[in-house]
């Protein structure tokens, strides 16, 4: 069943992140703008609804595919819908530098570079499957890490790009 909005004329598609009560386009709640359009909600069920849908909302992003490989095993690609990339920059603290240079003469390790970098992965993934989710896609196929460090001015920024091809699967 699909639904209409009574105000914009908007036709509900199944992609849109909105609430079931509420108009992805202009944001109307049907029962208010119209009240024979749907069953009045309370403010309690409304909330409940939203929880519902947000919690509804986040199992699909953590069940979100995300692969370095062209396709997704045991699964057939129905659609392609487009590119999608998510970015992150991190700044490199005073401390992380001092420890950072004491490593580099001593040698070892860095674990303040490597939680760093680890940190920035983490959410330019988490940030690429908001991207991907946001244009209806159920997986993101050939995903590509790329890393980058700016510096100057007694500054460094670590730059994160993650980009692949969303996709809608069968």
């Amino acid at each position: 069943m699909s639904t209409t909005c009574p105000k914009c004329n908007y036709t509900r598609q199944p992609t849109d992140l909105a609430p079931d009560y509420e108009c992805p386009q202009c944001g109307v709640i049907y029962a208010k703008f119209d009240p024979n359009f749907v069953r009045p909600v309370s403010a309690s069920e409304r909330a409940r609804l939203r929880e519902q849908n947000d919690a509804e909302t986040r199992m699909r992003l953590t069940r979100m595919c995300l692969t370095t490989t062209p396709t997704v095993p045991n699964r057939e690609i129905d659609a392609v819908i487009e590119v999608v990339s998510a970015e992150c920059a991190y700044g490199m603290n005073l401390f992380k530098d001092i420890f950072t240079a004491i490593t580099n003469t001593v040698g070892g390790r860095s674990g303040a570079i490597q939680n760093t970098l680890r940190d920035a992965r983490r959410q330019v993934m988490t940030e690429l499957r908001h991207e991907a989710f946001s244009v209806g896609a159920d997986a993101v196929v050939g995903v590509s890490l790329d890393y980058s460090e700016f510096s100057g001015g007694g500054r460094a920024m670590l730059f994160v790009v993650a980009t692949g091809t969303a996709v809608r699967l069968k």
